[in-house]
Order: structure tokens, then C-alpha cells, then sequence
């Protein structure tokens, strides 16, 4: 998409029921000249309308941060309650302003905290400046009856390739006027007999200790624990929710 609309016609028109398209469309709108119009159901909204224009601007980065068509989502936290605590909380919203303007997110950057501080603040409800380990333990602890395992905070090592997913998704869709995407992979990806796939976890499924503390004294005798039996795994990969 153009950044400067045709000097004959200064309105577009979008005719799309996609909630990708709707986000793409709120932020766009803002960043752009001329009026971008969307067809919903039987009448046109002015998409620079739809959302104030302080949340337009990290529509994306909260819409693919909680799951998108590329991105998985967090169990139990929906969209909706987490767009309301946003309006709510503009430092929130702050913690997100530099996702997806560089095209590599490196461990040692504040753009990376800030977005794991975001996932436990703002989506878990826990001190943004805690471990994941921490708050997993508090959060497993706060559920008095029914505890879940669905519903704790991932662990650091997860939730590093999910950020490394969602800057990248980001970057195409910020710099919306590129004329080629970057390759995905080593961004979260991998390819896996030729197919694209989210990398799921870089470390063990099992820690050391516990995957081999069953195992027989002599490791070559029959019926000794194998790597495959244990899931040791580097990149445990499998299609998105």
C-alpha cells in the first residue's frame, strides 16, 4: 500500500470482514494521506475513526502479541478485556511503542523487557519486573481452587520465540510499504521439511537431572532412556493454535 493515495481519488475502500485487515487498516489510516474507508456489513467506516489514535498506534503490536493468524494467544486472556486495559493504562500501551521498528529483536535490547514486562503486567495481572519463574510459582499459587497449568505465564524460554514472532509479524506490518518481506526464519520460524513452522522451545522439555534420573546405570543395556522416549527436543515445533 501506497503511502500517498492517487492525487485523483483521495479515498480507498477496503471490502474485507478480516479482523487482520480491520487492525492493519486502524493503524495504516494514521500514517497515511486521503481517507481509508472499510465496507462493513452494508455501510463504510472512516478507519481513522474506528480507534482513538493514541491506541491506533500499537493496534498491531497488541493484536499479534495476543495471537493472531501467525501467533498463537494466551489461554484465558481474550482480546477485548485486554484492549480495555490498555485504554485504561497508557503506560501500558508505552511498552509496546518500539515493537516491530527494527527488523531484529535481540535479547539485550529494552524493546524485548518491555514486552515481557507487558505479557506480565498487562496480560497476567503480575509485577512486570519479576522472572516468568516467579511469576508462574504466583501465579499457581493464587488459584486457590481449580489450578491450571493452561492459565500460568509461559516460561522465558517460550515466550522469547513468541516476541521474536510477533516483532517480526509487526515490522512487515508497520513498514506496510516494503516490497519484500525479510525471511522469517531465525525470527521465531524454521523450516521443517520445507514448510514454515514456530519454533516452540530451544531448551529440553526435561531438565537434565530429571531426564536421565531413571535411566539404568549402563546406558548401551537394553531398554535405556532414549533422547526420542524423553522429547529432548532443541526446537519442538508444531503448527500455531
Amino acid at each position: 500500500m501506497q503511502r500517498d493515495f492517487d492525487k485523483n481519488s483521495t479515498v480507498k475502500v477496503l471490502d474485507s470482514e478480516d479482523t487482520d485487515v480491520y487492525v492493519q487498516a486502524s493503524y495504516v489510516s494514521n500514517e497515511v494521506a486521503g481517507d481509508l474507508m472499510i465496507r462493513r456489513k452494508d455501510h463504510l467506516v472512516r478507519c481513522s475513526t474506528m480507534l482513538p489514535a493514541d491506541v491506533a498506534k500499537v493496534i498491531i503490536l497488541l493484536h499479534v502479541i495476543s495471537g493472531s493468524d501467525h501467533t498463537s494467544s494466551f489461554f484465558g486472556h481474550g482480546k477485548k478485556k485486554l484492549l480495555r486495559k490498555c485504554k485504561k493504562d497508557p503506560q501500558a500501551m508505552d511498552l509496546l511503542l518500539d515493537v516491530g521498528e527494527r527488523r531484529e529483536l535481540n535479547d539485550d535490547t529494552t524493546t524485548k523487557s518491555d514486552m515481557k514486562a507487558f505479557v506480565l503486567s498487562t496480560i497476567y495481572d503480575e509485577n512486570g519486573k519479576i522472572s516468568f519463574e516467579e511469576a508462574r510459582a504466583s501465579k499457581w499459587h493464587k488459584m486457590l481452587k481449580k489450578k491450571s497449568t493452561a492459565r500460568l505465564p509461559p516460561d522465558d524460554d517460550t515466550l522469547s520465540y513468541h516476541l521474536e514472532r510477533t516483532n517480526y509479524l509487526a515490522y512487515c506490518q508497520r513498514h506496510f510499504d516494503l516490497i519484500e518481506h525479510p525471511s522469517p526464519t531465525d525470527r521465531g520460524w524454521e523450516v521443517i521439511n520445507a514448510k514454515c513452522r514456530p519454533v516452540r522451545h530451544g531448551q529440553p522439555a526435561l531438565s537434565p537431572i530429571l531426564k536421565h534420573s531413571d535411566c539404568p546405570a549402563d546406558e548401551s543395556s537394553e531398554g535405556s532412556c532414549s533422547d526420542e522416549e524423553y522429547g529432548d527436543s532443541s526446537t519442538g515445533s508444531d503448527s500455531d493454535e
